[in-house]
């Protein structure tokens, strides 16, 4: 090569290693230092005088003896050394500040002596991007472990750590059997992870993968778990996920004593709805008939008297009162039985025409008035309960008027997915103390020999509401009327649902 070539080979090759991404520094087998790389003393903060000449345990914070020792045993036998074979160490900089460095050794000649050429990086945003990493998966609520082809653990997070109740050192390298139980023949368990690892799958939890670990303690720990074929350094490993379901089986548990407990219960109401369709079937048949013939007695013994008294005429109209009554309430048991057990059928109805025709049923005062409002709708809905509804409420209004020229207003509200229907009247009103006993089975508010009446009424309303997914409520003061308000679905829905 000319003296020309081999300048420009030179200058080539200072060239190519000013741009190496890495701090170069060459030290001859005495360990004095030949050679700095400019990024060697941007790295460790030197000039290159301050380098020069000087021993290279200058740069590593570890005590120089010892670090002459290593490096004496590297001289006699110089081979070269990759980064990441092993080569994490910390080099120390001129202000004393410590930096993680991954170090790569090789053996140079330069002219008749050996040199050793060492390359370094600084890896502190590498283990900075670990450590955040490292954390993000502590933090992971999943027991997370590494197992390699062999089945050792190569890596446990927190979770792992807190579930079966181990250090990290019991169990890193340590094979993966140990947190088997020994219920399980850890041969057979043995046996399956030898097989996945010939064809490595991922699969999902949920995926039949409930299983049973075992704690350091014993304890068994109901598991599921997810597998993942994962690289690492070139080599198949496995990462299993697992989490604990022990709250999820208790959950299951209870919720299946929970179906049990209402399978019993439905059951029990079945029985119960028989015995309240033999009632209904007494009441309408066996009752009544004695109350026709007491109806009939009353009848004849008023015939066969011939000039009765005043007193006698009195009793008899009492007795009449008093088996008209009975037969009402015969009537509203039956009803309100019936409740919620009747198949209704979805017809077209125009509430206005409804209420009307209620207005016209009922009797009341000439000078009584029944207002409609004009926007009642009309919907598809169960047509006899909403008839009932408005009968009872409407009927309360003028049995219990305060004057005949009283009125009751019937109103609507629609919001969202109901109606919500206001029957409003003029009347004696109620007393806010009584609310709570108005919609209660044979209460009234009144004594029955003032206004004729069975104390079912509003207790039927009620259930028909609330049996259509409705719910009613009374507003009233004494001396300033009453106001009922129902909401109905704008769309029905089956009441046996």
């Amino acid at each position: 090569m000319t003296e020309d070539g081999l300048q420009k080979h030179l200058e080539l090759t200072s060239t190519i290693v000013e741009a190496t991404p890495a701090a170069i520094i060459i030290s001859d087998f005495n360990g004095n230092i030949t050679y700095a790389h400019s990024m060697a003393l941007d790295l460790f903060g030197y000039s290159e005088e301050e380098l020069i000449g000087k021993k290279v345990e200058i740069l590593v914070p570890i005590d120089p003896v010892t670090h002459q020792k290593y490096r004496e045993e590297y001289i006699k036998n110089p081979v070269k050394e990759k980064m990441g074979a092993g080569r994490d160490l910390i080099g120390i900089a001129k202000d004393g500040k410590p930096i993680p460095i991954e170090v790569a050794l090789s053996p140079v000649k330069i002219g008749k002596t050996q040199h050793v050429l060492a390359c370094a990086v600084d890896i502190s945003k590498r283990l900075e991007a670990n450590k955040n990493f490292e954390e993000i998966v502590n933090s992971s609520p999943t027991a997370m472990i590494t197992v390699d082809g062999k089945g050792m653990i190569t890596y446990i997070n927190s979770k792992t750590l807190e579930l079966f109740e181990y250090k990290k050192e019991e169990l890193t390298g340590k094979n993966i059997e140990i947190l088997v139980p020994v219920s399980i023949s850890r041969e057979k368990h043995e046996a399956y992870r030898k097989k996945y690892m010939l064809n490595p799958k991922k699969r999902e939890m949920g995926s039949n993968r409930d299983l049973v670990g075992r704690t350091k303690s014993g304890r068994e720990v109901p598991i599921e778990v997810a597998l993942n074929p994962i690289k690492i350094g070139g080599k198949t490993h496995i990462l299993a996920s697992a989490v604990d379901i022990s709250e999820r089986i208790s959950h299951s548990k209870a919720q299946e004593k929970h179906l049990k407990e209402i399978e019993v219960a439905n059951d029990m109401l079945q029985r119960s709805n028989q015995d309240l369709d033999e009632f209904a079937y007494i009441a309408s048949h066996d009752l009544k008939s004695p109350l026709r013939a007491i109806e009939n007695l009353s009848i004849w013994i008023e015939e066969d008297l011939e000039n009765p008294g005043d007193e006698v005429k009195e009793n008899l109209k009492t007795l009449k009162s008093r088996i008209h009554r009975m037969d009402n309430l015969l009537n509203d048991l039956l009803q309100y039985s019936r409740i919620g057990r009747q198949d209704y059928t979805v017809t077209n109805i125009s509430c206005q025409n409804l209420v009307e025709e209620i207005s016209e049923s009922l009797d009341k005062p000439d000078s009584y008035t029944v207002d409609i409002c004009d926007n009642l709708p009309t919907f598809e809905t169960h047509r006899a309960p909403l008839d009932l509804i408005f009968r009872n409420l409407i009927g309360n209004s003028i049995k219990h008027r305060e004057k005949d020229d009283g009125m009751v207003s019937v109103s609507v509200e629609k919001k969202e997915d109901y109606y919500f229907f206001t029957v409003k009247d003029d009347g004696k009103g109620i007393d806010p103390k009584f609310h709570s006993l108005a919609f209660k089975l044979f209460q009234t508010l009144q004594s029955r020999d003032e206004i004729e009446g069975t104390g079912i009424g509003l207790t039927i309303v009620k259930k028909a509401v609330l049996r259509h997914g409705g719910n009613i409520s009374l507003s009233s003061e004494l001396g300033k009327g009453a106001s009922f308000t129902f909401s109905w679905p704008v769309s029905i829905r089956n009441p046996e649902n």
